[in-house]
């Protein structure tokens, strides 16, 4: 009988690496059965015509993102003193300091930062936000779906989201092996991990050793060093277009010469709209000169 995976997407993230990819069909080549977990908007089965079990409840505890900033302010203030480095205050996300609300959970981010930045602050940390999602109805749904579909493994397709807290905290109490994905090769050194596993997969030697050295709680033997399928697409033949075939599939003109603006999200990139916009006035400056240009976005 082949062993059942469940393939969790929390959010969106996972879906260009597990989804667009032949990771199903590999997996299903070595003999497992690969069912999505699809906590995503992305309708898998009726798209991709992939199994999928959907995560109805979108609730997280209210204190569970509050929490999680915490945790990521104190573990950037553990590696900070463990590494001597002061680089790590740069990965800190600026605090909301308007309205009440955000001022109150600002004063409590900071105030764990400043007074449990320790190995044992971070673990009460931690430990309340699992304790906020295994209250939650969210939790009560994916006890419930795991038990019916009873996978061997449930593997999460990114460390960083809230959202996988209760799925895998649900696993666990089932006594099902769990497995997490680290999304970015960036994100071990700036706190990113929101969530603790039996096992991680990691892309290369580099990022197992900052696995180890930021989460001493890991052993060596829990971490397996896979590659990424992420730039799989990139080495798809199969994959390829003309440029007319492409620009008749996106409705643009193939006698334009494109700039592709890729945006980003507000945390990481706020001004992105003057970036744009900068960009489009240059652009149109240069097709008043008779070139022949367009922005995609």
């Amino acid at each position: 009988m082949a062993k059942k995976i469940f393939v969790l997407f929390p959010d969106g993230v996972g879906l260009r690496n597990f989804a667009f990819t032949n990771f199903k069909e590999v997996g299903e080549q070595q003999g497992f059965e690969v069912i999505y977990w699809n906590h995503s908007v992305f309708p898998l089965q009726e798209q991709l015509g992939y199994k999928e079990v959907v995560l109805q409840n979108t609730q997280i505890h209210p204190k569970t993102a509050t929490l999680s900033r915490a945790r990521k302010r104190v573990e950037l203030a553990l590696n900070r003193k463990r590494l001597k480095d002061p680089i790590y205050k740069t990965y800190r996300f600026p605090l909301r300091w308007k309205g009440l609300k955000n001022v109150m959970k600002s004063l409590f981010v900071s105030y764990h930062e400043q007074f449990s930045s320790t190995p044992k602050g971070w673990q009460n940390l931690m430990d309340a936000m699992h304790a906020a999602e295994k209250s939650t109805n969210r939790y009560q749904e994916c006890l419930q779906q795991l038990r019916e579909h009873q996978p061997d493994l449930v593997f999460c397709t990114t460390q960083r989201a809230t959202q996988a807290i209760a799925p895998l905290l649900a696993a666990q109490e089932l006594g099902i092996p769990t497995a997490c994905w680290v999304y970015s090769w960036d994100n071990l050194p700036k706190g990113m991990s929101t969530v603790e596993t039996d096992y991680y997969f990691v892309w290369s030697q580099l990022m197992k050793e900052q696995l180890l050295t930021y989460y001493p709680k890991v052993r060596a033997e829990q971490v397996f060093v896979t590659g990424t399928p992420q730039f799989e697409p990139h080495y798809d033949t199969s994959l390829l277009q003309t440029r007319e075939a492409f620009c008749e599939s996106h409705g643009l003109d193939a006698q334009k010469r494109y700039v592709c603006f890729s945006g980003d999200d507000q945390t990481t990139s706020p001004l992105d709209q003057y970036y744009l916009e900068d960009v489009a006035k240059a652009v149109r400056k240069l097709n008043d000169e008779d070139f022949n240009l367009g922005v995609v976005y």
